[in-house]
């Protein structure tokens, strides 16, 4: 967390707008050098733990564009609410699962904020999460594999910062 001088920093590099960056590299969001929840909430307080998740869940509810804005003490609540029981889950898999979320992946988003329902598919992300990195380690540990993996900490400041561009990564 020495990189992020402050929370405003931390905040700043991992926004909403993130997320979408998160899509197609889901093994920089599950294997990169990425500060958990938990260690968020340690080093900034849980009031700023649960404040970068109400950022990151709102924005579905701007993704949803809705006339009806969803209740801000719900979307507090849940937060603080993943925060404890999440605490070990890194800010990038979060980030990954709500762009997940927005796509429809593991399940529908009718238009109102439920927050059993992304409880729900959260622990779905969970189990894929599982499978993915298996598959990802079992890639890369084949004899012959061709895949390619720049020093997590340089790709992961470029994927954050935006500066990635398409084909800079090669599998």
């Amino acid at each position: 967390m020495q990189k992020y001088s402050t929370f405003e920093h931390l905040a700043g590099r991992f926004n909403p707008d993130v997320q979408s960056r998160l899509l197609g590299n889901a093994d920089v969001a599950y294997l990169s050098d990425t500060p958990t929840i938990g260690l968020l909430a340690e080093v900034y307080g849980w009031d700023n733990a649960v404040f970068w998740l109400k950022m990151q869940i709102a924005s579905l509810d701007r993704y949803n564009g809705s006339t009806k804005e969803c209740d801000l003490a719900v979307i507090g609540e849940v937060a603080l609410l993943f925060a404890r029981r999440y605490a070990r889950v890194k800010l990038t898999e979060f980030m990954l699962f709500i762009a997940r979320f927005k796509l429809g992946i593991y399940g529908k988003f009718y238009g109102v904020f439920d927050p059993i329902s992304l409880g729900e598919a959260f622990k779905l992300f969970l189990r894929h999460r599982e499978k993915e990195i298996a598959e990802i380690e079992r890639t890369r540990n084949e004899p012959g594999s061709t895949w390619f993996i720049p020093p997590r900490r340089i790709y992961l400041a470029e994927l954050v910062s935006g500066s990635e561009t398409p084909g800079s990564r090669r599998r």
